[in-house]
């Protein structure tokens, strides 16, 4: 008995003793090991221990009557090992579990509030920075036009970039969900709405781009309609690739190749595609809008007459008033003009696969 009473001793104090060193921690999935730690001794070690201080008192107990019976002296344990020391010890215990479960509740309160202050300062200043943005995009353009898109490109660029550090703001939304908060007193921002914001606004810039382009086209008296326009700007936004409101040599490369359809050729290699790409750009790295509408209307002026493309079709199509993607196949077309037909010539109602080109005439030359 006085050995297995030493023993429980030991045990009990290891215990108070290292509950009572125990230091807070600093992530959620620490302090949640330790509560789960905590929570699996209460349900073994301590209950041992109880268990076996029960045994303990029952023997002790046990001894003393059956010196009783047997007219001699009862059983006097060393000093502090009395069964009402071991209760004592388990006591002095308790109070220093329930401190520490105090301590692991609040160090997990601190660990939440920290996770939610952590992504609301992310959410609210990345909320903020879009609000800038769009209140620039919605500032007035102004008389001077260039200006404006060249404002309105930078923003978008701006944005671009922006877009890109949403990933930190949805790395601290996700501590968050692991941590099993469901909702933050600190902010009305989750990552969808900010990528919903970041959308919108991106949507707002593009628009006013269309909007810049159109009054550049409209101020240098070409005498556009807007559904020419429109045609030309869906083009250009095709090939403007990286989406950065001009297009780059390779980019209008493309462009021209794919326009071969209206008579445009490279036999002259890259010394003649320079030469165009310097005319149209005014000498400038790229080409923006209003240069690529001055100049496929320059090439509209001089080189598309209805009549010869609307023959050309129709062989093309073997007398149908439409052409089918096979048709453009088999005429020779390469990829990029096939796609051409199919991105600006309207389908033909009734016809699976048929593009009608006698409305894209009509639309382009009226």
């Amino acid at each position: 008995m006085k050995k297995r009473t030493k023993a429980l001793h030991s045990e009990i104090d290891n215990r108070s003793n290292e509950f009572s060193k125990a230091k807070d921690v600093d992530s959620y999935v620490q302090v949640k090991a330790a509560m789960v730690n905590f929570r699996e001794y209460r349900r073994t070690k301590r209950r041992q221990m109880v268990q076996e201080n029960d045994d303990l008192s029952t023997l002790f107990t046990s001894i003393q009557t059956k010196l009783r019976f047997q007219k001699l002296p009862p059983y006097q344990p060393p000093s502090g090992l009395y069964p009402v020391d071991t209760d004592k010890r388990l006591v002095h215990l308790g109070t220093i579990e329930a401190t520490r479960r105090r301590q692991l509740n609040a160090n997990m309160t601190a660990i939440k509030e920290k996770l939610e202050k952590n992504f609301a300062d992310s959410a609210n200043s990345f909320y903020h920075e879009i609000q800038k943005i769009k209140h620039d995009a919605l500032d007035d353009f102004g008389n001077d036009l260039h200006a404006a898109k060249n404002k309105q490109s930078q923003l978008h660029q701006k944005l671009k970039q922006m877009s890109q550090g949403l990933g930190q703001v949805e790395k601290a939304e996700k501590l968050c969900e692991e941590a099993n908060i469901e909702s933050n007193e600190h902010t009305d921002h989750t990552c969808d709405d900010l990528a919903f914001e970041i959308n919108q606004v991106e949507k707002l810039i593009t628009k006013n781009l269309a909007a810049v382009d159109s009054q550049l086209a409209a101020s240098s008296g070409t005498g556009i309609s807007a559904e020419q326009l429109k045609e030309y700007k869906d083009t250009f936004n095709h090939f403007d690739v990286d989406k950065d409101g001009t297009l780059n040599r390779l980019e209008f490369k493309s462009c021209l190749t794919t326009l071969g359809l209206i008579g445009i050729d490279f036999e002259g290699g890259d010394a003649k595609f320079e030469r165009i790409f310097t005319d149209v750009s005014g000498g400038a790295p790229d080409i923006r809008f209003d240069n690529f509408v001055e100049y496929m209307n320059r090439l509209a002026g001089s080189s598309m007459d209805p009549t010869q493309i609307a023959s050309a079709f129709a062989t093309l199509s073997q007398g149908k008033a439409y052409v089918t993607k096979n048709d453009c196949t088999v005429g020779g077309f390469i990829p990029e003009e096939i796609e051409f037909i199919t991105l600006n010539l309207p389908p033909l109602q009734g016809v699976d696969g048929g593009y009608d080109y006698n409305a894209y005439l009509k639309k382009s030359f009226k």
